[in-house]
């Protein structure tokens, strides 16, 4: 099945709302979905799902909320992710393709490149105490950037999980902590 819209394919505004999705949930000129809450949301996006935007944000996540994505299709977009002054959560887990750049602004993030997962762009994770997670086996091609927090006492901190050998090719910068991790995550 598919949702297709102008202005959104979806969109949130009430508190604590979750989406699951198995099909399209798309939008040719504006977001495939619009979070614009003051709650938390889910978004769960199963391998058989996509979520585009061609012209615009795949999922644009405005409000001052936390917004979770657990996801394991396709997120296609001019912009794939995108978050202001809420809190993002990300688990590109094994199987997801993210292709195009995740922006999550202001707020302490999560972005969590999960063994088998691919994410085709940049990422942007700006003000805020925030945590990027890249797996060996995960796949990232293009640049970190963890935001400039200016006088601001915020740590940003990219952690590099499992064993063996990864690619990563790109540039990071305003990492404040560099950290390693054998162990699985959850364990």
């Amino acid at each position: 099945s598919s949702i297709t819209g102008g202005t959104a394919g979806i969109r949130v505004e009430g508190d604590d709302s979750e989406i699951e999705n198995e099909g399209l949930i798309s939008s040719g000129p504006g977001d495939g979905i619009q979070v614009a809450s003051s709650g938390a949301t889910w978004i769960t996006n199963y391998s058989s799902g996509a979520i585009t935007a061609p012209g615009g944000t795949a999922i644009e996540a405005s409000g001052a909320g936390t917004t979770t994505i657990d996801h394991w299709g396709l997120i296609s977009g001019g912009n794939t992710i995108t978050g202001a002054g809420g809190i993002e959560i990300v688990h590109n887990n094994a199987g997801g393709v993210i292709n195009g750049t995740v922006s999550l602004g202001g707020g302490s993030d999560l972005v969590d490149l999960n063994d088998g997962s691919l994410l085709t762009g940049n990422v942007l994770t700006g003000l805020g105490s925030d945590q990027l997670f890249l797996s060996t086996g995960a796949g990232l091609t293009g640049d970190i950037d963890m935001g400039d927090d200016g006088a601001n006492v915020e740590t940003d901190v990219l952690t590099l999980e499992g064993t063996g050998h990864g690619v990563f090719d790109g540039n990071a910068v305003e990492i404040e902590d560099l950290k390693r991790s054998t162990t699985a995550p959850g364990t």
